[in-house]
Parts: C-alpha cells; structure tokens; sequence
C-alpha cells in the first residue's frame, strides 16, 4: 500500500508550461526560491511546491465530480483531527522523509503523557488553517505557497501530514494529524489538491483579464 498521491502533471505542469513555456519545469525545485514579482511570482511560490507535493505509490487524479465542492472549498473545508505534533525535516518533499518523519513524531506523542491537542484543519485556496477545538483560538496559518508535500502514511493509514517552510525562517517542518479514520486521512489529501486547482483557475482567471475577488496572501 502506497501513500495517496495524485497526476500532478496532468493537473499542474501542463497548464503551467502554456503560460510560461517548456523551461517552465526549471522552477518546480524549491518552495519560495523564486525572484519573479506580481501574478508570476504567485503563480510559481503556489506551483512550485505542487511537482511532488501529493508524492508516493499510487498517483491518483481528481475526482471528476471534484468541482462540486467547489464553491464549498472557496470558504474553507473543514476537518476535525488531532494534532500529534512536529518535527523538522531536511528535504522539501519525499515519501521516505515523510514516512520517517511521521515515525518520529508519533514516537514522541505516544511517549507524551499529554492529551492530543483537537483542532478544526481548514482548507482553503489560500492555504492551511488550524484552530484549537476547545479554546477557538487560531494556532496556525499557513500561506498556501509554503506548503512543500502533503500525504497520507502508507504505514500510519490514519495520518495526515504535511511539509511547509517556517514562516519565521527557512527550515522545514513536518506537521503530522491524527484523523478519525483511514478515509479523512485520504479526503484531507485530496482536498488540499483541489486547493490548488483552484487557485491555478484564479490565477488563469485574472490573466485573461477576468475579476478575481478573492486573493492569496503571499506572506
């Protein structure tokens, strides 16, 4: 069994290349590292990070049904999971980093005395929110362009992670979520990609001259 993945360059690279051309692929490396500035700069820190984001096994395209939540995904999806903590990671993206990664950190939270922390995981085109279930009060925020990978463990069925550079400096962080069962683990997953497509569509919008009012923050 392979971690859920999906074809990110049916869905990605492609569309990408018609804007930009075949070099295109030279700037699908790391996550913020681009210098272009206005609609390319935000095109290329969203995509940038997307080649492998939904890496692993099995690579599975979108639902064709997917659009129906469209409307829904522009508000923000919400999942209620558990937060089992973090760890940071040397390389952007990789299904042995993220597996080695989710290992330490489920060490560490079984190891803990301490409750799970319960959070409301929000997503949206603009990125990851998280909000602590009991007290409301909003514990992360993550730019949708920092996100480096997401996947679900092959091992940690029930798992959801995700790897995103420090708003505070460049390292990388590796967040792992206990979901209730092995499907939200999967639906997370496949949620944040159908952010993304949106966010691309937004983006084709407002180059072909269309009124996009809602916008991603690029912190």
């Amino acid at each position: 069994m392979h971690a859920l993945s999906w074809n990110w360059a049916e869905n990605w690279l492609i569309p990408l290349r018609r804007h930009f051309g075949k070099g295109t692929a030279g700037f699908l490396v790391v996550a913020g590292s681009t210098r272009q500035c206005g609609a390319c700069r935000i095109i290329l820190l969203v995509l940038v990070n997307w080649k492998a984001v939904l890496g692993g096994g099995n690579r599975r395209e979108l639902p064709e049904n997917w659009t129906d939540t469209k409307e829904t995904l522009m508000e923000g999806m919400v999942f209620s999971v558990k937060y089992l903590g973090m760890t940071l990671v040397e390389q952007p993206k990789g299904e042995e980093m993220a597996s080695a990664a989710i290992r330490r950190i489920v060490s560490t939270a079984r190891a803990s005395a301490k409750k799970f922390q319960k959070v409301t995981l929000k997503v949206s085109p603009k990125g990851i929110i998280l909000t602590d279930t009991e007290t409301n009060e909003l514990t992360e925020n993550v730019s949708i362009y920092r996100i480096s990978y997401c996947t679900t463990d092959k091992a940690q069925d029930k798992v959801f992670a995700y790897v995103a550079q420090s708003q505070y400096n460049e390292t990388l962080e590796c967040h792992a979520f206990l979901c209730p069962k092995k499907k939200t683990a999967q639906a997370v997953t496949l949620t944040v990609a159908q952010a993304f497509k949106v966010a691309l569509d937004l983006w084709e919008t407002a180059q072909e001259g269309g009124a996009v009012s809602y916008n991603i923050v690029i912190q």
